[in-house]
């Protein structure tokens, strides 16, 4: 309910704000089409490419939004200032939870709650890189369990609107307009939802968020490490398999062609 009220205050700000990487993106989908012209596949990247920057500063916009009210300018001015430190925080994030799972299913999952708040640690905590993400485990220690359900609930709520509406959209532009719909609608809740955790988990812990970082990190670089090691192994093996398997391919399909003709 306090999400919602949150969501209702801001609303006319958040969905423009959300509206715009959305539009772009839907835009470079339909430029996208198969069997479509070379110059349209090029416009359709490059509106996609700024979709896809546009929406990370955009996303940022979004939380000067919900916690000081920000106006659409002011949000976009203040997520452009943001962009670089939060692609190494999002990236640092990526890796150490990838670390996660390289080393279990379950530590990686551990790591995806704790660290769900460390968007509001660098923002309004003013963390950088893994202190971010370590401050976000401090206030959700002690706590996993109740936050794990509230972001669960979240993914509730959503998820059989998403599955309904792709059921029920049958084309590729159908499809891409129900994309549209949910991240320009969805997403500003479900930050606003986060934001209110956040602020709760916050109040429950003063002492947290007013003393420094007190975690040590060895443990968290050793997982980050573990994550770029994956990474690679993974893109080694694409580029020795994959070519392999699209020979095979060929191959066969020379094969029945050649049998067919027969």
């Amino acid at each position: 309910s306090e999400s919602w009220a949150l969501y209702k205050r801001h609303f006319q700000v958040l969905i423009s704000l959300s509206l715009i990487p959305a539009v772009l993106s839907f835009a470079g989908n339909l430029f996208n089409k198969p069997g479509g012209s070379d110059q349209a596949s090029i416009i359709g990247f490059v509106l996609i490419l700024a979709s896809v920057v546009l929406g990370i500063i955009a996303y940022l916009g979004l939380v000067y939004v919900i916690k000081d009210g920000a106006q659409m300018n002011a949000a976009l001015a203040q997520g452009a200032k943001q962009f670089f430190p939060y692609l190494w925080l999002s990236a640092l994030s990526g890796l150490v939870v990838a670390g996660g799972f390289v080393m279990a299913v379950v530590p990686g999952i551990i790591f995806a709650i704790w660290f769900s708040f460390s968007i509001y640690a660098f923002l309004i905590d003013g963390k950088r890189g893994l202190e971010a993400l370590l401050k976000s485990k401090e206030y959700v220690v002690g706590y996993f369990w109740p936050v794990f359900g509230r972001l669960l609930m979240l993914l509730v709520v959503a998820l059989p609107f998403l599955m309904f509406m792709s059921f029920v959209a049958k084309s590729d532009f159908e499809v891409n307009a129900v994309t549209l719909f949910f991240q320009a609608f969805f997403t500003p809740f479900a930050l606003c939802y986060s934001f209110i955790l956040y602020s709760q988990l916050k109040n429950l812990k003063p002492d947290v968020a007013a003393n420094p970082v007190a975690v040590k990190k060895g443990f968290y670089i050793f997982s980050a490490v573990l994550g770029i090691l994956a990474g690679v192994a993974l893109l080694v093996t694409a580029l020795v398999f994959i070519p392999k398997l699209a020979e095979r391919y060929n191959q066969e399909l020379l094969e029945n062609s050649s049998g067919q003709t027969r």
